[in-house]
């Protein structure tokens, strides 16, 4: 067997991922993508190890997810320096690299409901077997007590004070009663930057590392922001309810949408802006999370909480 081409693709944080193709490979597809640990770093919890990422893959795909196809994974770290997992590339390209720009196609929008309510009908018990529960509690006190941790953990980062997050917080807690204990294996990334499609129809969801069990709600108000820009909500709710999902009531997706921009903020500093600062991190794409992606990210969460407030007036 001869590796022919190889591409190492620029970007993530705690994996490694190239593109290669071979020639010889008897069975094996010709054209491959190699996802390894970084060599030398301790694994997160909050992060999917290869061989459950390989068994989660395997499960979609017999249930009918445009996903990639697994092909192989290797927990010793002998091969590799660390655990590696195979999966067959898949045709088509990123739908919008650009995490901040939204998709230009309508059906791609249309077709990411579909994918999301086929990830979300499957049982958590057998397909979601050894995913992490999202949080210890999932009833409305469950929900309270995260939220709670979350505001705790943005007052002590934040720099300064914020009106923005400051109305967030109080609305998310005057409205986390809306909450209910509903479970679903959820992506946690699951927006345009993550998928690939060709000729406007989606051909594979990208990146499970960060998938765990929690509420559908999780992904819907994540994705929200970029599916309005494109459709209407009430379109893409209707595909996925086609495609098997269940109702999320609107308020519960406002209470993710904005709990998202919170979260996402929270790591945007911890991991990046506290990095830099800190002195453990001189990458450029770090130091722009706190000196760029933070303030974009304040943007956005500005927006959706005006929308709500604008429609609930």
């Amino acid at each position: 067997m001869e590796v022919t081409a190889f591409r190492l693709i620029v970007g993530g944080r705690s994996r490694q991922t190239a593109l290669f193709s071979i020639a010889g490979g008897a069975d094996l597809p010709r054209d491959m993508v190699i996802q390894r640990g970084i060599p030398g770093r301790a694994s997160s919890d909050a992060f999917l190890s290869e061989a459950l990422q390989h068994q989660l893959l395997e499960k979609l795909a017999g249930a009918g997810m445009r996903v990639p196809r697994p092909v192989l994974v290797e927990n010793d770290p002998v091969w590799l320096d660390a655990a590696f997992l195979l999966v067959e590339q898949v045709a088509g390209s990123t739908v919008q690299p650009d995490y901040w720009l939204p998709a230009k196609s309508e059906q791609v929008v249309l077709g990411l409901a579909r994918e999301m309510a086929v990830l979300h009908a499957q049982p958590v018990d057998t397909v979601g077997a050894g995913l992490r529960q999202a949080r210890e509690r999932h009833d409305v006190e469950g929900w309270r007590a995260e939220l709670e941790l979350l505001a705790e953990q943005w007052t002590s980062r934040a720099h300064w004070q914020s009106v923005t997050m400051s109305a967030v917080i109080s609305w998310l807690r005057e409205n986390v009663d809306c909450m209910d204990d509903r479970r679903a294996i959820v992506h946690n990334d699951m927006v345009f930057h993550n998928i690939l499609a060709q000729d406007d129809q989606i051909t594979a969801v990208l990146d499970w590392e960060q998938c765990a069990i929690g509420h559908p709600g999780e992904d819907l108000g994540y994705c929200y922001p970029v599916v309005i820009a494109v459709t209407d909500w009430s379109k893409f709710m209707d595909a996925y309810r086609a495609a098997g999902g269940a109702d999320v009531p609107q308020r519960q997706i406002d209470f993710f949408a904005l709990r998202a921009g919170l979260r996402l903020m929270n790591l945007v500093i911890s991991g990046g802006r506290d990095s830099f600062e800190g002195g453990l991190n001189d990458d450029i794409l770090v130091a722009s999370a706190g000196a760029h992606f933070t303030q974009r990210l304040l943007h956005r969460i500005a927006f959706m909480l005006n929308s709500i407030l604008e429609r609930q007036s």
